[in-house]
């Protein structure tokens, strides 16, 4: 999917949970300052299929080519709906891990997981360990979560990809 860069503290970015096409992508990185923007947060599925709405490769090499780094994030629950928490994040962890191989994703990235709607804190952080221990297991250096509430342990660290797909893989 490209190189993976660091991002200094004090960059700029959105999430967006629709698709962003390259001249948009070209038109929001290079606003004059303080209103451009590093990066864009993209979805990818929690399902084996992605939505229309989530990260392809063809946008992804669009954003990055026009001077976004793209923050990728999988979907939340809406609602939770089952209730073996540490076996479902691993099967989303692998799910994600597909989907990142598929687009060509570089090692050293992270992805981050949205855990929102648990029925409690000890349901969200069962979900969220195995969900890590499956990424970092997979040798594929991807981690974090990102949360909607002050319930569960929070990570703030993150790389983000900055070059066209195609180029690593």
């Amino acid at each position: 999917m490209g190189n993976v860069v660091s991002i200094s503290g004090g960059a700029k970015g959105f999430d967006f949970d629709g698709v962003i096409s390259g001249a948009y992508a070209a038109c929001i990185s290079s606003l004059p300052a303080p209103n451009n923007k590093n990066f864009v947060g993209r979805y990818i599925s929690h399902t084996s299929t992605e939505a229309s709405p989530d990260l392809t490769s063809g946008e992804a090499i669009g954003l990055t080519e026009n001077g976004l780094a793209i923050l990728v994030v999988q979907h939340c629950y809406k609602p939770v709906s089952f209730t073996d928490y540490a076996t479902q994040g691993t099967t989303d962890a692998n799910t994600a891990i597909s989907h990142l191989n598929a687009m060509g994703a570089p090692a050293g990235m992270f992805v981050y997981c949205d855990i929102e709607n648990f029925p409690s804190a000890t349901a969200g952080a069962e979900y969220a360990q195995a969900w890590a221990n499956t990424i970092n297991a997979a040798s594929v250096d991807v981690l974090g979560w990102v949360l909607r509430t002050t319930k569960y342990p929070q990570s703030n660290h993150g790389r983000h990809f900055s070059r066209p797909l195609g180029e690593y893989r």
